[in-house]
């Protein structure tokens, strides 16, 4: 088990490309006009926040880009919609709207700009909000760009809503994707009811972003083919999926550990589709679990 912290440390020791240093890398991300460029022509950079104190960089090359793209397109997005839900975009005009922090190398936010430098005609498609924006000018915004596909931190989608319900928003979203934080249930519904689009729900971290995705059962199933998801003690000590009050590790490309606070249980879920992969429920309170069985 590695920790941030520590792979910050000793960034030159365990970087797998010895051309790539800390130093430079810190450089390159220094540069906001280079933000969703490649590093050296060959990796995307990407930071955490760093509201933990401690901000995290990471690197990840084309063939860690082609598998995010892939579980996203085959699993995420071919399990969340169907051909009434393409064909009702396509006749909309296929928009996608993210409510995200911006300025930065962050995972999301990096990602829409290398879409967007690479098709530049992506601008008419993608639409980055800042969600740091006045609540009336992120409104005007988000209303004027009509998205069919509304993506966003869960707290800004729930103001969203609430917007929308009170007559001052008026989109007809298809898909509406909550990500970073975890919503109360009774939220979702009202989310769901409020844009009368399906709701899903996104697990990712800036280490891999395609940890685990929603289902209809708000349940997030782990795409365990190629990251870890493991609950821990206080301690991070490996726990079996019932004990309480655990966190949630997940260790990934090859080494990178992303944590939060967690309740796990092996319960297992309604959701049918458990059975393919281990699933996790996140509420405030914690997350349970269910093992694939």
């Amino acid at each position: 088990m590695t920790t941030k912290a520590e792979l910050m440390s000793r960034y030159d020791d365990w970087v797998t490309d010895r051309a790539v240093s800390l130093d430079e890398v810190r450089a390159f991300v220094a540069d906001t006009d280079r933000i969703g460029t490649l590093y050296r022509d060959r990796y995307q950079v990407v930071t955490t926040s760093g509201t933990s104190g401690l901000r995290g960089v990471f690197v990840q090359d084309d063939r860690t880009y082609a598998v995010l793209s892939g579980i996203t397109v085959a699993r995420a997005s071919g399990s969340w919609l169907g051909g009434r839900d393409y064909l009702s975009m396509l006749r909309r005009g296929n928009k996608v709207a993210a409510i995200w922090a911006v300025g930065g190398h962050f995972a999301g936010y990096s990602t829409a700009q290398r879409l967007i430098r690479e098709r530049p005609i992506r601008r008419r498609s993608i639409r980055i909000f800042s969600v740091h924006s006045p609540l009336d000018e992120l409104v005007r915004g988000v209303g004027a760009f009509g998205p069919t596909i509304l993506n966003g931190y869960a707290s800004a989608v729930s103001l969203l809503a609430r917007e929308q319900r009170a007559g001052r928003l008026g989109i007809r979203p298809v898909l509406v994707i909550t990500s970073a934080e975890s919503l109360p249930p009774e939220e979702r519904v009202r989310i769901r009811e409020t844009f009368q689009a399906k709701v899903r729900d996104q697990y990712a971290c800036s280490e891999f972003m395609g940890l685990a995705h929603g289902c209809e059962h708000d349940w997030l199933h782990v795409n365990a083919d190629w990251a870890i998801l493991e609950p821990v003690d206080e301690q991070f000590r490996p726990v079996p999926p019932a004990s309480r009050r655990t966190r949630c590790c997940s260790p990934t490309w090859p080494t990178g550990c992303s944590r939060s606070s967690a309740t796990t249980s092996a319960t297992a879920s309604r959701c049918g589709r458990t059975r393919a992969r281990a699933a996790i429920r996140c509420r405030r309170s914690g997350c349970r679990v269910a093992p694939p069985r």
